[in-house]
């Protein structure tokens, strides 16, 4: 494996939903899809032996591109669980030489940030394995943005270069920002909440039905991620309280996990960002705003999405994974303390500068670092933020801020300090440091 490349794929030798039924709408469509996916995944272990799962014409010399794991969650489909392609989509042949196109895009709070128009027909998946790959473990990249951009279609060849061609690489994409995780008790009771979460569930039981057909082992899978990949990590480690086991997947690395503050389903937050958005489309006076929203026009929808995490403090995100009593069901701070989790093995890590690229740079007091933890963490108490900053105290003065510094700049730790507030500084380190307060461990 040289360079990256892709090739035509025959849809029909990766028969992702002939005779399968839909999966779970509506009423209960969270619980109804989990069921089914949980069914549809345990009995790939019962395909006969005598099957062989090798393609008889497939050359993985690069990998393969555009490869369609779910039908384009459009129109009646907005909020729903993912369901499979079409059989007149999937029984055909597919170019697989291009990316497909991108989910819309939602970027942080920050001045600036654009507005990027996606396809909301993004489902899509791309797969990287070395010539003549056989029984090799699998790696599921989940790409991170904060639950708001970003996208699937990073050269992964690269990464297999470096690693001797050991494994095979699974890249996917997911419902992002309103698009994904719009959640309020209208939601949930006729659609799902988590969306984004449960197209990311479909693509890992696709790996598990097809990952041998590509040379990869469907017992060795490992889900990996940077910031709200990783944060994707976490929740598919502890989806269904830890019940799952490693029945999509064996092995999880999370890279910086981003688990913002979980709130319910129906908590005020995520409503009044459900109002917003509907308010925005123009749909918050109708009779049915949910089924308003389900027949606007996607580039409607889109703005009002950009425009809901445009109001939101400094470098957040309006929507984000909320305790919908289905897939998440509990707070990660309860259940990893208890062990209940999925897979054999869970591997999280932690990123130094990834926090100033989201903390607020106009904090010069720790009056405003304060008011900055509250809005951040709406569940402290004011004694508890006041405990915070007794904890780890500043100085306004610039030269007695601590500082980080990776040690290979030619400037010190002193130096570089004199640019940064003290207050401003231990907000960066305490947004660096707060997944698990995030993730309800102050509560």
């Amino acid at each position: 494996m040289k360079s990256l490349g892709f090739f035509a794929l025959s849809l029909a030798s990766l028969p992702l939903c002939s005779g399968a039924p839909s999966f779970g709408r509506g009423e209960d469509a969270a619980s109804t899809f989990l069921s089914e996916l949980i069914a549809t995944t345990q009995a790939i272990e019962k395909r006969s032996p005598n099957v062989s799962c090798q393609l008889s014409a497939l050359a993985v010399d690069l990998g393969y591109a555009n490869i369609r794991y779910a039908a384009p969650p459009t129109g009646a489909l907005r909020w729903q669980p993912p369901q499979p392609p079409s059989p007149e989509i999937s029984n055909g042949t597919t170019p697989a030489t291009e990316f497909g196109p991108f989910c819309p895009q939602n970027y942080p709070a920050v001045p600036g940030a654009p507005f990027i128009p996606g396809s909301e027909d993004c489902l899509f998946l791309n797969v990287y394995a070395p010539t003549g790959a056989k029984d090799l473990p699998v790696m599921v990249w989940i790409h991170g943005g904060g639950y708001g951009f970003g996208d699937g279609r990073q050269d992964m060849s690269e990464i297999l270069n470096a690693n001797d061609n050991g494994f095979v690489v699974v890249s996917i994409q997911y419902r992002l920002g309103a698009f994904g995780f719009l959640s309020s008790a209208d939601v949930k009771s006729r659609g799902a909440v988590n969306a984004g979460l449960l197209d990311q569930a479909l693509a890992l039981a696709w790996v598990q039905k097809h990952a041998c057909k590509f040379g990869g082992d469907h017992k060795r899978i490992t889900i990996t991620g940077e910031s709200a990949g990783a944060g994707s990590v976490m929740y598919h480690a502890l989806a269904a309280d830890g019940s799952l086991g490693s029945l999509f997947f064996t092995n999880g690395i999370a890279a910086s996990p981003y688990l913002p503050f979980q709130y319910g389903f129906d908590a005020d937050f995520p409503t009044q960002r459900y109002q917003s958005f509907a308010e925005k489309a123009g749909c918050s006076l109708e009779a049915d705003v949910l089924e308003c929203l389900r027949g606007k026009d996607s580039i409607i929808l889109q703005e009002a999405s950009a425009n809901t995490t445009a109001e939101q403090t400094y470098g957040r995100w309006a929507f984000s994974p909320v305790t919908d009593g289905v897939y998440i069901k509990s707070l990660a701070s309860e259940q990893l303390t208890q062990k209940r989790v999925n897979g054999e093995r869970l591997l999280v890590g932690n990123n130094a500068n990834e926090g100033p690229l989201f903390a607020p740079p106009d904090i010069a007091s720790n009056s405003d670092l304060g008011a900055w933890l509250k809005l951040s963490f709406p569940n402290l108490s004011g004694a508890q933020i006041d405990e915070i900053i007794a904890k780890n105290p500043t100085k306004t003065g610039a030269n007695d801020t601590r500082f980080e510094t990776n040690g290979l700049t030619g400037l010190t730790a002193l130096d570089i300090s004199q640019a940064g507030a003290g207050p401003l500084q231990q907000a960066i380190v305490s947004y660096t440091s707060s997944y698990p307060i995030r993730s309800g461990a102050l509560t």
